[in-house]
């Protein structure tokens, strides 16, 4: 997933926003996490934390990152859906879904479906943790499911139908 140098900026914003709509804080140890998860080289992961936490208070906040990638402080990078994907319902946070969406193209790009719901609930638990679930459904569905606050996703792309969701934890 790491994309070079030029390519990271906005990524990284992101990256912090879909954090922040998670956890409300973004802590310096589960940002670098991610970054090496989204396979960043380790120095290069390093190198980022230095910058966005240089007093290592443990948390990153929004303007010292936008500072150190030289963007105004009121900087939000643009995210947008393909035309072809409706969202149907879901309780998660825009960047969050733009995440998983492009995931999932990404995969449905290079694997049959069956192989798609595999390795996306794989890559779902390794990202945000466990217990994930992930259905490809063409056609209509009926269900009726519990998850996770914030975690629901439901969306169509041409004849499918992707169902995201977490298993709650408690």
């Amino acid at each position: 997933m790491y994309r070079g140098e030029g390519q990271d900026k906005d990524f990284l914003v992101l990256l912090f926003y879909e954090l922040e709509e998670i956890q409300g804080t973004v802590r310096t140890p589960i940002y670098e996490d991610l970054l090496r998860k989204y396979e960043f080289p380790e120095s290069t992961a390093s190198r980022y934390i230095e910058q966005f936490d240089p007093s290592e208070s443990g948390q990153i906040n929004k303007e010292t990152l936008l500072q150190a990638l030289g963007y105004p402080i009121n900087y939000k990078p643009r995210v947008e859906l393909s035309r072809e994907v409706s969202i149907l319902s879901s309780d998660m946070g825009p960047y969050q879904q733009y995440f998983i969406i492009n995931m999932t193209d990404r995969y449905m790009k290079y694997f049959p479906n069956m192989k798609v719901v595999s390795k996306l609930k794989v890559r779902l638990d390794s990202v945000y943790g466990p217990l994930w679930h992930v259905f490809i459904i063409r056609g209509q569905y009926w269900g009726y499911y519990s998850h996770d606050t914030h975690t629901g996703l439901v969306f169509r792309r041409g004849d499918y139908i992707y169902l995201v969701y977490r298993s709650p934890t408690t």
